[in-house]
């Protein structure tokens, strides 16, 4: 009896094995990694499922919204922020990971932003604009230590 259920135990586990290997090289060879809107699976050591925002799409097919409770491989392109003039308006993403260092995926990377951020300016903006990706409305301030905002221009 002890010898079937190591063998089950076996199986098991063998068979989960193969399901993440198989999983995990569909992705590495360029696979469907896009996740649809909604509950998604989270990761292993995630307590719980990750929500997945519809975004809404500009015309140029820039998705836009809000960033707020969203992992970062689920923000969309353009993040809702507030400029320093007050308006309401969007970052790129891409530009603010830039600005930022959320662009760093290895270790050496990391260590050269870190380096990096002591000799830059306190005072650093990025572009701040309509959800059509295209307007300006103001700018976003990037590593400023006080944050006011200007209600003139």
């Amino acid at each position: 009896m002890k010898f079937f259920k190591y063998c089950a135990i076996v199986l098991a586990t063998a068979a989960f094995a193969l399901l993440g290997v198989v999983a995990g090289s569909s992705l590495a060879q360029g696979g469907d990694s896009a996740v649809e809107p909604g509950l998604a699976s989270a990761a292993s050591d995630s307590p719980a499922p990750i929500y997945v925002p519809d975004y809404p799409r500009n015309s140029a097919g820039l998705t836009y919204g809000s960033s707020e409770g969203v992992w970062p491989e689920f923000e969309p392109d353009l993040i809702l922020v507030v400029a320093t003039n007050g308006r309401e308006g969007y970052v790129f993403k891409a530009e603010l990971d830039r600005a930022t260092g959320g662009d760093v995926s290895t270790i050496e990377e990391a260590l050269e932003w870190n380096s990096r951020r002591a000799e830059l300016p306190d005072d650093r903006t990025i572009g701040v604009y309509l959800s059509d990706g295209t307007t300006k409305v103001g700018e976003f301030p990037i590593g400023a230590s006080s944050i006011t905002y200007d209600e003139d221009k």
